[in-house]
């Protein structure tokens, strides 16, 4: 009879009876119910808000990057935001104003204080 059916032309018997009883034994994806439904979901969102505090928890608390670390990060990311098509020229801008506090900042920590300004401020 297999041999009668076109898609088991090349198949032997022995085969074919492996398949079925591979089959009864893992019977693979099974239909759900609602209830089996919503409770899989369920449990698949608690254990991805579980993976995602544990990620929080090992991460520790963000680094903020040094002054030096800070003004490549801001150039680099000026640089590919203007070559991007959807760049808007205000924000270009914004980022410059950004990256110049932190030059301004950067040569402020560089240069000497002298004693007279210490003593200006109190």
């Amino acid at each position: 009879m297999l041999k009668s059916i076109s898609i088991c032309g090349e198949c032997e018997r022995s085969e074919v009876e492996g398949w079925l009883r591979s089959d009864s034994e893992a019977q693979g994806f099974q239909m759900m119910n609602d209830e089996e439904i919503v409770e899989f979901v369920s449990n698949k969102a608690d254990m991805v808000e579980d993976e995602e505090q544990q990620v929080e928890e090992t991460a520790g608390p963000s680094t903020i990057p040094w002054n030096n670390a800070a003004f490549q990060y801001l150039e680099q990311a000026l640089r590919w935001y203007e070559a991007q098509e959807e760049c808007d020229r205000h924000v270009p801008l914004c980022l410059k104003s950004v990256r110049d506090l932190r030059a301004q900042k950067r040569e402020i920590t560089q240069k000497q204080t002298r004693i007279a300004e210490f003593l200006k401020k109190d």
